[in-house]
């Protein structure tokens, strides 16, 4: 499953750097918002010791997070320089 994600993270960010790189007038200057979010779950986990099975931990946990950024970029040529907050 992760390597799914990854691997559909990586064909997005292809697909998002050739279409602006077909627009040559775009510049990176000025403010910005933005969000992300994620999520965990972990199960029970059990190991093998000295031909016995033990149990580690019994309980389930999710776990998720959530934030905001903003900033503002400057763009000179090639380079790009910015603050970030969140």
């Amino acid at each position: 499953m992760r390597k799914s994600v990854i691997a559909l993270s990586a064909l997005v960010s292809l697909a998002l750097s050739s279409a602006a790189s077909a627009q040559s007038h775009q510049t990176f200057n000025g403010f910005f918002v933005g969000g992300v979010l994620g999520a965990t779950n972990q199960g029970p986990s059990a190991t093998l010791n000295d031909d016995k099975v033990e149990l580690i931990t019994a309980s389930v946990s999710n776990a998720g997070a959530a934030g905001v950024q903003a900033g503002y970029n400057y763009q000179m040529n090639k380079l790009v320089l910015g603050v970030v907050g969140d």
